[in-house]
């Protein structure tokens, strides 16, 4: 894989050396940076702030696809794909929990996700359900996040945006 200016793409940002894992971890940063601008936008009611923060949003928005395309690419053409290393031995993982997924959340809604059930993104083998971990420890209460800091709750995000509106309208 080359830069745009010729030269191999080092591995001076990502120090993986593993193409695929490079790639998707550079999609992670904008993900995470833009949640933290999210909420900055919304901590402020000063316009030029708002106004900068409104452009590192729509660069994040860039940044994410260009890394998700790059691993599409990575992908499609052989180069490198899951799980990363592909070159590492299955028969040193405990194959046992490849594909099982284990719900920590309170509730059963994950077991509907695609991560639950069915045939595994890299096609070899299909996602089990297990409905818990065994453990004795109790879960504690969820805490429930400020609407405009975009946690994770139970409200539908329609009901997060409408509170952090009427938040917005009140302070």
């Amino acid at each position: 894989m080359r830069a745009r200016w010729g030269l191999p793409v080092s591995h001076v940002a990502v120090s993986s050396s593993r193409p695929l894992t490079d790639r998707k971890s550079a999609a992670y940063g904008p993900r995470t940076r833009r949640v933290q601008v999210a909420r900055i936008y919304n901590m402020t009611d000063d316009h030029g702030v708002r106004e900068m923060l409104s452009f590192l949003l729509a660069r994040d928005t860039m940044h994410q696809n260009q890394w998700i395309r790059a691993a599409q690419e990575l992908r499609e053409e052989g180069v490198e794909d899951i799980p990363v290393p592909l070159n590492f031995p299955l028969s040193n993982e405990a194959r046992d929990h490849s594909y099982k997924y284990i719900n920590f959340s309170d509730g059963q809604a994950a077991a509907e996700g695609s991560w639950a059930s069915g045939p595994t993104p890299d096609g070899e083998g299909e996602f089990t359900y297990l409905d818990g971990p065994d453990t004795s420890v109790p879960m504690p209460p969820p805490t429930q996040p400020d609407p405009r800091f975009y946690g994770t709750d139970a409200k539908p995000n329609l009901i997060d945006k409408a509170e952090g509106v009427i938040k917005d309208k009140l302070s």
